[in-house]
């Protein structure tokens, strides 16, 4: 699923916008043509590069459509700083900022990203970036890697138009397994009142409710399925093309419509850009591009704990059928809108279905993406370009409460949020390319760029309504308005690039990167990265036996930077209502310096056979030093914590592609892409001490940076062992457990990941499939801890009947024969704060990810229509089912997407997509 690399002038998009031929790059790099992007699509394009690129690993917000992804390639390398890669579209970076997300089991709300905005129609080719190497000319931005997009222009000739049209349905595919054996109630009695099914057994059709009603069970044990709806996704695109050999121009107009399994929860997207590329002189071209798009998302449901409607319905009594649910609400005597459910003991619980329709959230974005470049050809191997871009985004949302909410402390309640934000980036280039002799071939530039942004904005919370349901600040009771501001760093750069060819078979790149950040103290605003690399193209260096069609090799150092975060150097103060100031608790950092990243690379490229079979390997090392570290400091000094700049994080590993063709004739072809790759992370230096550095302080687990450890090592409460590591009980039978989350269980980080591409064509048929292995990696599940405790798991089937005895050891030594009930040792194991040990999981899973399978119409029926010029329709699938799954979940979905991993907790289950798809061209 990969473009085959046989052609050896096959052009690929680099660093800064920059044309060149694929053979002489000195680093990996994997590109992808939109084709493999816009047949079986997601809602978020980037998901679509799940197993098929090498050393990408992708986590999915399980929020549904909206929602954003977090995406790092050849591991994580910096603690409290961002890891994902830089966007590139068009030479544009892109702002994948997120308005914020849930990033523990207490939850939140995903804001989406940006690069999610985006429609994978426009695309012509994405390039993906994965080294220091392949980034180190976009500074600050590129430490982690860079995904450059390049989307489709004008071409000269008549007006042209292709239309793309498709459809497909998600089902919920992942769900907790439930029990119907026994009903509402604690301790084998029923009560009205509790939130549990420990009460008696189910012995015919009939249960009786909270209000006193008997209804019946039948078709309960598929009241999950049921829940959740068959959610349909419709995308449209037609794009024009037409111009002169003076101008071109390209029109794009995008809608994506996309259905949640939540009910009311939908998605609309509408993309619109407009390119025109002008040849004013023989020497000046200009090229401008403006892109505007518009989403909206109603009802995003909530992430974690309350108010969230799959937690509701997960740990709702099974005897509650859904038919009771869907009657949430009423009209009371003093005409009051009320909540139609049982009176759980908790706050956290409420019916789902109110949760849907009456706790509502709105979000939209408008954003806008203009870019201007005019270029000037002085001679026909020097030329000058002068860029300019701007990335602005204004989002809206507002959420509305009704009374009657069990959660809500205040009755019906009113919030609103606005926020306005924008990158600007220009930059100059001044390029050469020159052959001195037919042997000789040189190129390089020279280049600066100024790169910033802003970001305003204000969020009011009514903190109750006077006259209920009425959803308008007027009437609120105790309005609060939070105004905020400020300003991305600003960053000064310079930079320079020299390519040297010999022979058009041996390449040598130098580079380097001057930044000036003004997110760091005057005297540390100035770091300096340079990069080396050569490449040799041993086949056309020498004679090699005819059955090798092919062999490179390349050695490349490089460095990198991470300029920071803003407002680290001074301590800034908060101003509070009232006019009151608020300290801060933590200590200005005046010596702040900039994480700095060196990174090695080998790589070899083989092809053989007349290109049938081939490989491409690399194996990469980089350290990243001055990392930003969060630590405590005495009372006395008036703070409760302190930045400091120490440790050193190492990702070394191996990537490796390799590529064949088992099967080719005049009419059939089968081609395999095997992707595989495996990345080691260790944290080598920390403070000098043996103090961890905590990434997330959870319930579930902790997430702790410690040295000699890995970055994303989750430590939990445990069952605890003797000497012998043996299960402890105390006198009752009961199970002893830790104080804390302190036992080491695992990383959430998978151990490597293989995706396994087949795609075979017939005459005018193809079909292609692709099989995504994530081997290792440790996930914790919430939800299977909290429906075991409330009894409503088929696992907390176990021991119901006669109870259990422990499989473990007394204190003295002496082997447990205490027998203890089943309610007592799953509740004492799960609910809200569970032994996390308990419901640790192995990530390991293996899922066909992808299926095509299409029809080209022949040339000759398009030919006679005299309407089409070319005509494909294709039925698509997306994550299919598991060859091999541990986990009680989709081990891929978490509840954030920042640096934390690993935890889930009432997430929406993942889907199982089907469609269609049509492509037409006039």
């Amino acid at each position: 699923l990969t473009e085959r690399t046989g052609q050896l002038n096959e052009v690929v998009v680099t660093a800064l916008g920059i044309q060149r031929q694929s053979k002489t790059l000195t680093y990996a790099s994997q590109k992808l043509n939109g084709e493999k992007l816009n047949e079986a699509k997601e809602t978020n394009v980037i998901n679509s590069l799940q197993g098929k690129i090498a050393g990408v690993t992708i986590t999915k917000n399980a929020s549904g459509p909206g929602s954003s992804s977090k995406v790092v390639l050849r591991g994580n390398r910096s603690i409290f700083a961002g890891n994902q890669p830089l966007y590139v579209i068009d030479g544009v970076p892109l702002d994948n900022s997120t308005r914020g997300q849930a990033e523990g089991t207490f939850g939140g709300r995903d804001g989406g990203d940006g690069i999610g905005m985006i429609n994978p129609d426009e695309i012509e080719t994405m390039n993906v970036l994965k080294g220091a190497s392949a980034a180190a000319l976009y500074g600050s931005a590129g430490q982690n890697g860079a995904i450059i997009i390049t989307t489709k222009k004008g071409k000269a000739g008549k007006i042209s138009l292709d239309l793309n049209s498709g459809i497909m349905l998600d089902k919920a595919s992942v769900l907790p397994e439930l029990q119907y054996e026994y009903g509402q109630g604690d301790g084998g009695a029923y009560s009205a009142s509790s939130e549990h099914s420990w009460g008696s057994k189910i012995t015919g059709q009939n249960v009786t409710l909270w209000n006193g009603s008997s209804v019946s069970m039948a078709g309960q044990n598929n009241r999950l399925k049921d829940f959740f709806r068959t959610a349909a996704s419709y995308t449209n695109s037609v794009g024009v093309t037409g111009g002169s050999d003076k101008m071109q121009t390209y029109f794009f107009y995008g809608n994506t419509n996309a259905q949640g399994i939540l009910r009311n929860h939908d998605l609309n997207r509408h993309n619109l850009t407009l390119k025109v590329s002008n040849t004013i002189t023989s020497k000046l071209s200009v090229e401008s591009k403006l892109s505007y798009i518009y989403e909206y998302v109603n009802n995003k449901p909530f992430i974690g704990e309350a108010p969230n409607s799959v937690i509701s319905l997960y740990r709702s009594p099974v005897s509650i059928p859904l038919s009771e649910m869907q009657k949430y609400d009423f009209t009371d005597a003093n005409g009051d809108l009320k909540q139609s459910y049982w009176k759980p003991n908790s706050s956290i619980l409420e019916n789902p279905y109110w949760i849907l329709n009456r706790d509502i959230y709105y979000e939209n974005k408008d954003r806008i993406i203009g870019l201007i470049t005019a270029k000037y050809q002085f001679t026909d191997w020097l030329n000058f370009q002068l860029r300019g871009s701007i990335d602005k985004t204004a989002e809206k949302t507002d959420g509305k409460i009704y009374n009657d909410s069990y959660y809500s402390l205040v009755g019906s309640n009113y919030s609103q949020q606005r926020l306005n934000h924008q990158s600007t980036n220009i930059d100059a280039l001044l390029s050469f390319k020159r052959t001195l002799n037919k042997n000789l071939l040189l190129s390089g530039f020279i280049g600066s760029s100024v790169q910033g942004g802003k970001y305003e904005g204000f969020s009011a919370n009514a903190n109750g309504l006077f006259k209920q349901n009425f959803f308008f600040m007027g009437n609120a009771k105790s309005p609060q308005v939070d105004n905020y501001y400020g300003q991305n760093p600003q960053v000064q750069s310079i930079y320079a690039s020299l390519s040297v060819g010999y022979h058009n078979y041996l390449f040598l790149d130098v580079t380097g990167r001057n930044d000036w950040s003004s997110a760091l103290p005057a005297q540390n605003r100035s770091y300096f990265y340079p990069s080396v690399g050569v490449t040799a193209i041993v086949s056309d260096m020498t004679k090699l036996p005819d059955w090798i069609s092919y062999g490179k090799a390349r050695l490349s150092y490089a460095g990198s930077g991470g300029g920071g975060s803003q407002y680290f150097t001074l301590p800034y103060y908060t101003v509070a209502r009232g006019g009151g100031t608020g300290t801060p608790s933590i200590n200005a950092f005046a010596d702040y310096k900039p994480e700095l990243t060196g990174s090695w690379e080998l790589g070899l490229e083989w092809r053989f056979l007349q290109n049938r079979v081939g490989f491409d390997v690399t194996f990469y090392n980089s350290a990243t030093k001055n990392q930003l570290l969060l630590v405590g400091v005495p009372p006395a000094s008036l703070f409760r914590q302190k930045y400091i700049n120490a440790g050193l994080i190492r990702n070394k590993g191996v990537e490796l592609v390799l590529t064949g063709t088992p099967m080719k004739s005049k009419n059939f072809e089968w081609d395999i892409t095997v992707n595989f790759a495996k990345n080691k992370n260790k944290i080598e230096k920390l403070l000098g001490e043996d103090k961890p550095s905590i990434l997330v302080d959870d319930r579930d687990a902790a997430i702790k940076v410690v040295e000699g450890g890995s970055y994303g090592d989750l430590f939990v409460k445990a069952w605890k062992r003797d000497a012998q590591g043996r299960h402890l009980v105390d006198a009752n039978g009961k199970a002893i457990f830790t104080d804390g989350n302190d036992t080491y269980v695992g990383n959430y980080n998978p151990n490597y990941m293989m995706g396994i591409g087949n795609s075979l064509s017939y005459k005018n048929f193809s079909f292609s499939f692709l099989i995504d292995w994530r081997n290792g990696g440790k996930v914790i599940s919430g939800t299977q801890a909290l429906i075991d405790a409330d009894g409503h798991s088929k696992r907390s089937l176990e021991g119901r009947p006669n109870g259990l005895i422990l499989d473990a050891y007394f204190v003295d030594g002496k082997k447990n024969d205490k027998k203890i009930n089943a309610n007592e040792f799953w509740s004492a194991i799960g609910d809200r704060y569970p032994v996390g040990e308990l419901y640790t999981y192995s990530a390991t899973n293996v899922r066909m990810r992808e299926v095509t399978l299409g029809y080209q119409l022949p040339v000759s029926v398009v030919s006679r229509t005299k309407v089409f010029k070319a005509a494909k329709i294709s039925l698509v699938g997306r994550n299919l089912f598991f060859f091999k799954r541990d986990a009680p979940y989709d081990p891929e979905i978490a509840v954030g997407t920042g640096n934390g991993g690993g935890l889930e907790y009432g997430s929406l289950p993942s889907t199982r997509s089907m469609g269609v798809n049509l492509k037409l061209s006039f």
